[in-house]
């Protein structure tokens, strides 16, 4: 048999799951090209090399630790988004290593590199250091970040208790244990461990005994925090160890310890077997991911076949809406009640019996895509009457869009010196990187600069947070109160904790010239939009005459924010007009982290001073009566709403809502998708059914059960662009203007080109020869040139997918080359969170959050609510608290209504918490209540796993006491022969002595969770 060389990285990373790029690898190899997919530069190497590299000149005496801050300093900055991030994370390394160096003073030893085979492979492998210490032998090997728990040193179980019936009843069957995924990467984690062990072995003289202790040092403590003032080392946290009783010789050299047998039987395991799947963390960096990962184009999902909607004879209820003419109305409509029609049908009647021209006639919509559907829809009422007015030249639009008209039209007047355009945030996040590398904020963290998360908070997203608290709240940074303004929004929000009095100081002064800064650059983003218009229209007294707006249509008015009520309040006030019509339903309204607020839906008639005709949509035309019944319910529960309830329109021939309980995750996902396939197999299309859940990573992970049982679905949610496979062969080849000789960054576009399945080994070695050839060349042609060669390569792939052509979109608003290599790098760094809505429907069980279904339907829907219930949502009886809750139960309302025929509410019962203090989900527990189930949150399974587990820990208990016994009696045996001895008066006979108290303090914490392999075993 040919064994395969490898390395630790390749067997860490699993083996059926990367074959073909491992044949890649070796393939390379043979052709004399020994850098293979590994010569892409990354910042995580180059900082793993400085460490290794540091630690080794100053333990071999090349350099001081006093002199190693510039090496540090030099691999840091390369990457990072500012000097001071780079000198921070500089600093903080030079802190760990400094701590390591000043604590470790025995002699190092370096070895060389030293070839470990077993049966299907062999690898090259040696420590970073290793220490010799009388008869014991330390090995190590230095590692970034914090170390994983010592429990990834416990052995594996040998069998698996199976049970099984006969015909005399239960029957317990014992068979080996097969080594799991969770189990393999969790052991890889420390497999550098064994290969300690291995070399250590070698070190051993023939015919003698050590003691081999193989060590991983971690530069991180487990509970070090960024301003950790923690700088002594500590190696019972730090350090995580193993070792063995090792002789060299023919009777004892072949024992094994259990840890050594463990990780012998994970690598045969994996390649005699082979493991289909890798660890997020292993795929992280990993030289493989662009093709294991790899996502095919969502052409896999058929064209959905869009129904033609039929002529609808309106209710006396919607008559009212569509006949309406002047004045101000609120029309409360319900889940499922037609409101679009109604809205569309009131326009087509205002142009054709009351005789207004469509341009008279303003509607806002909060969304793109609604906005678009209702533009086309009312121009097909409209030719149906023959009246033929093209769609974009009717007035439908975004709150957004309309601001933007107006800053577009007058951008002299807000300080613009031509038509401003729109930057996202990638281009907004460089422009306030760059004055954050020129102004040093106090009080803000640099050293995770662009992190933005519920625990953490760089500077970066503080910076632009309070830009647009500043914008939106149309703060004036002169206004002596500013700064009190927006300490209190940032504490509402959660920011205030990451930053100081000081750093919103400073803020608001920076503030001023990055608005200054964009406009110079003719740059608006869309925070901007809104206040600006609104600036325009109050500097010139009857502005919005000229627009000639008659009739104003808000749609999801309960959607809108107090800034948008402003624009309204300008709207009413132009002399054409003559009526203002909001459509909207409190119960729906579940955004207010954006900023929104039912307030302006129910306390209408007091934001606007004026007398207000109510109108009420409450038939619902879409779900059957027992959703309907459920939805109410639900709703009842809020207090603060407009008291009405939906009343089912359609017949009572459904069934009634399902609601289940679940224990764990793994059991609910599993249910759920046994249910789809039972739908499927009754004649349901795919298409037909919605998973619903409180988050994205919800439906990734159903995804990912529902591609196991084979059942096609497609994301409705926003896709996130860096997670696209296209998006990411276009950014790997935009970096390869900066590394023409990286041969991974032509794989990762090749991997997109042929769709993940890439073409015979010699093909492909020859198609990336040429495009590095290509690339290598580049600078010997122009600028205009190299732009044509790098677009007709990205135009090779996509297709239609639409999240890379927005991607392509977005490239192309680059002026010339340089510009957008640039924004490919910043892109790399910024656009982590930028994520675009695929707008055409495909089949597929659809999956969504809740929040993104709004508006939306389907016959069957599957809606987990797991992750409504949070620990936010709990813990004091305040004003906003009750507002969360409330907001959470409309959640639900709104997913609740998304059904049709059937639906089938499922979760957690535990919304969070420990084992021993747990607090269960609000609202799963009111929907057991409100349809009169049991409920019955107690796993009856965790008296059996708790009797389980003490049985486990006594039988482990004595397993240690012999395992103790034995080790400490080959211990001392070495002990006693390694230390000098005493003699007895009147004699010259040796003999051991007892240890020092302090001997046996140190003996004891180095021994301490050990497990020993004797030469007598």
């Amino acid at each position: 048999m040919n064994k395969e060389k490898i390395t630790l990285s390749m067997l860490k990373n699993g083996h059926s799951a990367c074959q073909y790029a491992r044949d890649f690898q070796t393939e390379m190899a043979k052709h004399g090209k020994e850098e293979g997919l590994k010569s892409k530069k990354n910042d995580r190497y180059d900082m793993a090399i400085i460490i290794k590299d540091v630690i080794t000149q100053v333990m071999s005496g090349e350099a001081d630790c006093e002199d190693i801050t510039d090496m540090i300093e030099s691999a840091a900055s390369a990457y990072d988004e500012t000097t001071k991030t780079a000198h921070e994370k500089a600093h903080k390394m030079y802190v760990q290593l400094s701590r390591y160096l000043n604590y470790e003073k025995r002699e190092p030893h370096f070895g060389k590199r030293m070839p470990f085979e077993n049966e299907y492979t062999y690898l090259e492998f040696k420590p970073d250091v290793y220490f010799l210490n009388g008869d014991r032998i330390e090995l190590v090997i230095i590692k970034n970040g914090k170390p994983p728990a010592k429990n990834t040193l416990d052995p594996l179980p040998e069998y698996d208790e199976v049970k099984g019936t006969d015909i005399n009843g239960d029957i317990v069957v014992k068979k080996p244990h097969e080594v799991t995924i969770k189990e393999y990467t969790k052991k890889m984690a420390v497999a550098d461990l064994y290969y300690l062990l291995q070399y250590g072995k070698t070190l051993v003289p023939e015919n003698e005994s050590r003691i081999i202790q193989a060590s991983m040092v971690y530069m991180g403590a487990p509970k070090e925090k960024a301003d950790s003032p923690n700088l002594t080392f500590d190696p019972e946290t730090q350090v995580l160890s193993v070792e063995i009783t090792y002789s060299n010789n023919k009777s004892a050299k072949n024992l094994k310890d259990h840890f050594e047998r463990d990780y012998e039987k994970l690598i045969n395991e994996c390649y005699e077997v082979g493991f289909d799947t890798c660890s997020d963390d292993d795929c992280k960096g990993c030289t493989r991911c662009a093709l294991c990962e790899y996502k095919p184009m969502p052409e896999i999902y058929e064209k959905k076949e869009i129904k033609k909607r039929k002529k609808i004879v309106p209710s006396d209820a919607q008559a009212k809406v569509i006949n309406a003419t002047k004045g101000y109305f609120r029309v409360n409509a319900g889940a499922g009640a037609g409101k679009t029609e109604c809205v569309s049908e009131r326009f087509l009647n205002l142009v054709v019996n009351n005789g207004y021209n469509p341009a008279e006639i303003l509607c806002i919509t909060f969304t793109d895509a609604g906005a678009r559907e209702m533009r086309e829809r009312i121009a097909g009422k409209l030719m149906a009457e023959g009246i033929l007015v093209s769609a974009d030249d009717i007035p439908v639009m975004t709150f957004n869009t309309f601001a933007y008209r107006i800053v577009k039209q007058n951008y002299a007047d807000v300080g613009f010196a031509k038509e401003p355009i729109v930057i996202d945030e990638v281009r907004q996040s460089r422009i306030i990187t760059n004055m954050l590398e020129d102004v040093e904020i106090s009080g803000l963290n640099y050293r995770e600069f662009s992190m933005s998360s519920k625990y953490v908070v760089g500077a970066l997203g503080c910076a632009s947070k309070v830009f647009n608290i500043i914008k939106t709240e149309q703060i004036n940074p002169d206004d002596p109160d500013a700064e009190n303004v927006i300490r209190e929004k940032a504490r509402e929000s959660g920011l205030y904790r990451f930053m100081t009095d000081q750093s919103i100081s400073e803020l608001l002064n920076l503030y001023v010239e990055y608005a200054d800064q964009l406009k110079e650059d003719g740059l608006i983003t869309f925070a901007d939009q809104e206040p600006m218009a609104l600036e325009i229209i109050r500097m010139h007294e009857g502005f919005l005459d000229e627009y000639g707006y008659k009739h104003i249509i808000v749609d999801e008015f309960q959607d809108s924010s107090n800034l948008q009520m402003e624009l309204i309040r300008e709207l009413i006030a132009a002399k054409p007009f003559e009526s203002l019509m909001v459509v909207g339903d409190d119960s729906q309204s579940i955004y207010g982290f954006r900023g929104t607020t039912p307030e302006n839906m129910i306390n209408f008639a007091e934001k606007i001073e004026k007398p207000v005709t109510d109108l009420f949509l409450v038939d619902n035309y879409r779900s059957v009566p027992e959703v309907i019944e459920l939805a109410n319910m639900v709703n009842g529960l809020n207090e603060d709403k407009i008291e009405k309830d939906l009343i089912a329109f359609r017949g009572s021939d459904g069934t009634r809502p399902f609601i289940r309980g679940f224990y764990n995750t793994k059991d609910e996902y599993t249910w759920i998708a046994e249910e789809i396939k039972k739908k499927l197999k009754n004649g349901y299309e795919p298409e037909d059914i919605a998973f619903i859940a409180f988050t994205k990573n919800e439906l990734v992970k159903m995804s990912q059960v529902l591609s196991e049982y084979g059942i096609p679905w497609v994301m409705m949610n926003p896709m996130n662009l860096m997670e696209n496979s296209r998006v990411h062969a276009a950014l790997s080849l935009c970096m390869a203007f900066y590394q023409p000789e990286a041969t991974q960054l032509y794989f990762d576009y090749l991997v997109s080109k042929y769709d993940g399945e890439l073409p015979d080994m010699d093909d492909l070695l020859y198609e990336i020869e040429r495009m590095k050839q290509t690339f290598q060349n580049m600078e010997n042609y122009t600028h205009a040139y190299q732009r044509a060669r790098l677009h007709a390569y990205l135009n090779q792939i996509g297709g239609t997918d639409e999240v890379y052509q927005y991607f392509l979109g977005l490239l192309n608003q680059c002026e010339d080359l340089p510009t957008e290599l640039a924004y490919a790098s910043d892109f790399m760094l910024f656009g982590d969170k930028c994520a675009k809505k695929m707008e055409q429907s495909y089949k597929g069980v659809v999956l969504t959050t809740a929040h993104s279904s709004k508006g939306l339907e389907w016959k069957v829907v599957f809606n987990s609510i797991s992750q409504y219930d949070s620990e936010k949502l709990h813990g004091s009886r305040s004003k906003k608290m009750k507002e969360r809750v409330e907001e959470a139960r409309r959640l639900l309302f709104v997913s609740i209504t998304r059904a049709r025929d059937e639906l089938y509410l499922s979760g957690q019962y535990v919304a969070y918490g420990p084992k021993n203090n747990q607090t269960y989900n609000q609202f799963l527990r009111e929907l057991y209540d409100l349809t009169g189930q049991t409920y019955n949150p107690i796993d009856p399974m965790d008296e059996v796993k708790k009797k389980e587990r003490a049985e486990r820990a006594k039988a482990r208990r004595v397993e240690l006491k012999k395992e103790r016994e034995l080790g400490s009696k080959d211990i001392n045996d070495i002990w006693n022969h390694a230390k000098p001895c005493s003699k007895k008066a009147g004699g010259n006979k040796a003999r051991s002595r007892e240890m020092t108290a302090d001997e046996k303090k140190q003996y004891n914490r180095m021994t301490a969770g050990s497990y020993q392999q004797t030469m007598f075993s």
